[in-house]
Formats: structure tokens, C-alpha cells, sequence
């Protein structure tokens, strides 16, 4: 009987002690709706056709963040390199993973993109801005997960399939 009641308590403190270390996933609710509108409100603005939501993606962008080792710090590791378009976003602060204001981050790089050579301006990073706003994507998953360790900490990534081919 006590070789069993330790087996249990040590079976109950692994228990814990793995669902303590997890990140909190945010609510599918969020990443469904919130982010897919999101994408969408600026994609009209951009005269660009809605994209559509892919549960296979968000799986897959949730698995990315779920396993990031560094969600106690709340920083990305490597991320994988999928086969998919992928935007990432780090948040320490308030402003925490609130898709629209995520997408809206993720636009501000439009100043960084020449219309006329259809491109990034020298030394200027808009490859975010680029894959929300790309005409070949058709579909979209995000995930995000909540930092240990921070207040209001969170990662959250989309991907996007296809991939932009590197113009708006």
C-alpha cells in the first residue's frame, strides 16, 4: 500500500511540476477569429482578397511557440524553417499579443517597402508587411502562447500558405 501511495504522489508532483512549466495557451477563440480579422482588415485596406483559416496551420504555428525553450525569458529560439510564410512576434510589455494590434506592428513595415522597385528599401527589414499583404496567400493559422516569468509576456506566431514570392 505505501509503495503504491508513493508511486502516486511522485506519478501527482511530475504532474504538477510539467503543468506549471507549460505555457498557457491563449484562447483558440483569439487566434481563430481575432487574428483571421485582423489580417483580413488590412488586406482589404491593401485592395487584397481575404485570406482564409486553416486549423492545420494554426496547429502547426501553435506547436512552434508551445515548444519555443525560451518562454520563461519570453524570446524566440530557431525557429524551425517551415514551408509555409511565417511572421513572428515577441511582446514584454502592454501591449501583449492582441492580434490587431500584432498585424498593425507587422504593417508599420510598409515604410520600409519601395512600391517602385517592388522591394525593401536598403538595409530595411519589410518582409512581415510583405506576407500579410501577399497576393498569392490563400490561407492563415496563428498561435501564440503566454511567457513564464513575465507580465503580459507573450510569442505568437502565423504562417501562411503559400508563401509570399517576395513583392506585395
Amino acid at each position: 500500500m505505501t509503495k503504491h501511495l508513493l508511486v502516486l504522489a511522485v506519478a501527482i508532483f511530475t504532474l504538477a511540476a510539467a503543468t506549471t512549466a507549460a505555457a498557457a495557451p491563449v484562447s483558440p477563440r483569439k487566434s481563430t477569429g481575432d487574428f483571421l480579422t485582423a489580417h483580413n482588415k488590412v488586406r482589404a485596406a491593401a485592395k487584397v482578397h481575404p485570406l482564409s483559416w486553416s486549423p492545420n496551420l494554426a496547429l502547426k504555428a501553435s506547436q512552434i511557440v508551445q515548444d519555443q525553450p525560451n518562454l520563461k525569458t519570453c524570446n524566440f529560439a530557431k525557429l524551425p524553417e517551415p514551408k509555409y510564410g511565417i511572421n513572428k512576434w515577441r511582446s514584454i510589455g502592454l501591449l501583449g499579443c492582441a492580434p490587431q494590434a500584432v498585424v498593425d506592428r507587422w504593417m508599420e513595415e510598409k515604410a520600409n517597402y519601395n512600391d517602385e522597385t517592388k522591394s525593401c528599401f536598403p538595409n530595411e527589414e519589410c518582409r512581415s508587411y510583405l506576407q500579410v499583404v501577399a497576393r498569392n496567400t490563400g490561407f492563415l493559422g496563428c498561435g501564440e502562447a503566454a511567457c513564464n516569468g513575465t507580465s503580459g509576456g507573450c510569442l505568437a506566431v502565423c504562417l501562411y500558405n503559400p508563401p509570399a514570392r517576395g513583392t506585395a
